[in-house]
């Protein structure tokens, strides 16, 4: 690096995905109360995307990486080559929201991940025209003759598997936090709606899995297919708990980016809090549910905030805090 600065060294990077600018409005969003209350305040500019970086000068580095897979990649790409940061020791926080399996979790529990699994790489053929053989019209990508071939062959990375000693020990620093206090009545009420006990339960923090695609997908018959195509590909180890739009971009940017030496894979932790339920409650068609869903104002936004960042920081305190220790040896 010759007639240049020495590269900072990141500690931390929180990878959030919408952010208004203008901070006027709900797409204020994810990087909220990361700005507001730790303090990400340092504005860092950034062409490479879509906003600038924030930071804070304990070695936490904010990126909002723009709605969309195809966005994400560019960002994360992008932030995990600039010259400006050493990220060869840095960890990787995913804290984002997304749409709940009512089965698994509720509104502001926060799903910490072993397994991320890519939605959109598929065949699809309309169900009405599907063989009779076959559950949900959909197949791997580069499979034409089954829908859930076997043995399970991941050629185009269509799952991604995360550090689970380290998603564990995310887990572990995080399942005493009470996220009860974050819900709204209009959360209790719609929660209510649901059969399911994990909806009506308390939220809390989780160990499970993220499906992750740009169609913003919704209904029972959908989530059906979310659970069988999250145990195809995690060969039944992992368990569908939350739907949502970039990881697998992100993911994306930082395999390639451990490939070249930037950035180690194994430092990933991939979150994602239930702002919504994937599917409709119990008297209600799918379309009538999609409809009280605004994609920029879910109906539990407010509370899926919070917990993302109760838990977020939590884990990035534990990081920064044992720096010492976490720098050279990962937590486990």
């Amino acid at each position: 690096m010759s007639g240049l600065d020495a590269a900072e060294e990141i500690k931390v990077v929180v990878v959030v995905y919408y952010h208004d600018d203008e901070r006027d409005g709900p797409m204020e969003g994810e990087f909220k109360h990361w700005i507001d209350r730790y303090g990400l305040s340092r504005r860092v500019p950034f062409p490479q995307g879509d906003h600038e970086l924030r930071k804070r000068d304990n070695g936490v580095l904010g990126i909002a990486a723009g709605i969309g897979v195809n966005t994400a990649t560019a960002a994360i790409m992008g932030l995990g080559m600039d010259p400006r940061f050493d990220f060869s020791k840095a960890y990787w926080l995913i804290a984002g929201v997304g749409g709940a399996d009512p089965a698994v979790m509720t509104i502001g529990s926060v799903a910490i991940a072993r397994y991320v699994v890519d939605a959109d790489k598929k065949h699809m053929l309309d169900p009405r025209e599907m063989p009779e053989a076959w559950r949900f019209g959909t197949a791997p990508f580069g499979v034409t003759t089954e829908e859930f071939p076997e043995p399970v062959q991941d050629r185009y990375r269509s799952v991604f598997r995360l550090n689970g000693d380290l998603a564990s020990w995310a887990w572990r620093q995080t399942r005493d936090i009470d996220l009860a206090g974050f819900l709204t009545p209009g959360d209790i009420a719609h929660r209510a709606r649901f059969s399911e006990d994990a909806a009506q339960g308390p939220p809390q923090v989780i160990l499970g899995d993220i499906l992750a695609g740009d169609n913003f997908w919704h209904g029972r018959m959908m989530t059906d297919w979310a659970r069988a195509w999250v145990d195809y590909w995690t060969e039944d180890d992992g368990r569908f708990a939350i739907a949502c739009c970039e990881d697998c971009g992100a993911l994306t940017a930082l395999t390639l980016l451990d490939r070249a030496g930037y950035v180690d894979f194994k430092r990933v932790i991939a979150s994602r809090t239930a702002s919504n339920f994937t599917c409709q409650w119990e008297g209600a068609t799918a379309g009538e549910s999609l409809a009280t869903e605004d994609v920029v104002e879910l109906s539990g936004l407010k509370a899926a905030l919070e917990s993302a960042y109760a838990v977020g920081s939590r884990i990035v305190d534990q990081l920064v805090s044992h720096w010492d220790e976490y720098r050279d040896q990962m937590p486990s």
